[in-house]
């Protein structure tokens, strides 16, 4: 039987220490959960149980009146085994010093998967032109001071001061990702004299803007391995499975279609998408 253990979230240490004395006095096995050691400047204050206590553990909280930020699954990688390894910085202060995992909440399009939100040290709004210009397919928006991209079917959206991500396998690779996050804004804050900031903001294509422009002699061929032709272009668009355009064969070989292969590309690489060379 696999033992399935459960991360319950709280805004603060002060608070998860109270919940854990309520329930270790009630008999629950409930044990601190901390970030490994291995994700530098990433924390969550959190306690650890059976998932098969989960709904007993939340009914004495609530009665108790602590202030929770939902429940996980804990995740069972090793600290750091999906991290690339740690670029030194320079040795002024980072931009970004510090990242708390606050909430945890279900994935809506995705049952299997988690949301969660996190708490920023610092004011990261001056990166954000410097991460746009790093990040063709990211995209910024001035005006509301967020910048949004996405890693495989995972999507954070940056804000002045927290961070907000769909589709986390579970607690453990939240907090992995959020301690890359943090790198990645810390070292493009320590290069940004080699950086031209950005404040482009590109709006990204719909798959159906894409979808009639795929070659209708070869519609479903399933040369691109998916089923058909729309559920290439949707992961196209939303960089799923690492799937590019470029895996639709007959808009990019056939001769027939270079018209239609343009607009494509066109569309796509305005939107700071890869498309193979013409």
């Amino acid at each position: 039987m696999i033992d399935l253990q459960v991360v319950l979230a709280f805004p603060n240490a002060g608070e998860r220490d109270r919940a854990r004395d309520i329930l270790l006095r009630a008999g629950h096995a409930a044990v601190i959960f901390a970030a490994p050691e291995a994700l530098a400047g990433v924390s969550i204050a959190a306690l650890r149980f059976p998932a098969p206590e989960e709904g007993a553990i939340l009914h004495l909280l609530g009665r108790e009146r602590v202030i929770v930020g939902g429940t996980g699954r804990a995740g069972s990688g090793r600290p750091g085994e999906t991290s690339r390894d740690a670029t030194p910085l320079p040795t002024d202060l980072p931009l970004l010093a510090h990242v708390q995992l606050t909430t945890i909440l279900p994935c809506i399009a995705d049952y299997r998967k988690i949301r969660v939100r996190a708490t920023l040290s610092d004011d990261i709004r001056a990166v954000m032109p410097y991460l746009n210009a790093l990040l063709a397919s990211g995209t910024y928006n001035a005006s509301g001071e967020t910048f949004t991209f996405t890693n495989g079917v995972v999507m954070t959206t940056l804000y002045a001061r927290r961070v907000e991500m769909a589709k986390a396998d579970d607690v453990l690779d939240a907090l992995q990702r959020l301690a890359r996050l943090r790198e990645w804004v810390n070292q493009t804050w320590a290069e940004r004299a080699s950086i031209a900031p950005s404040t482009e903001r590109r709006v990204r294509p719909h798959a159906l803007q894409i979808y009639p422009y795929l070659p209708a002699a070869h519609h479903n061929c399933r040369k691109c391995g998916q089923w058909t032709c729309l559920a290439l272009a949707v992961k196209v668009i939303h960089e799923m499975e690492g799937r590019t355009i470029g895996d639709c064969l007959p808009l990019c070989q056939d001769p027939a279609c270079e018209e239609q292969r343009e607009v494509v590309y066109g569309l796509l690489r305005a939107a700071g998408y890869r498309v193979p060379a013409s």
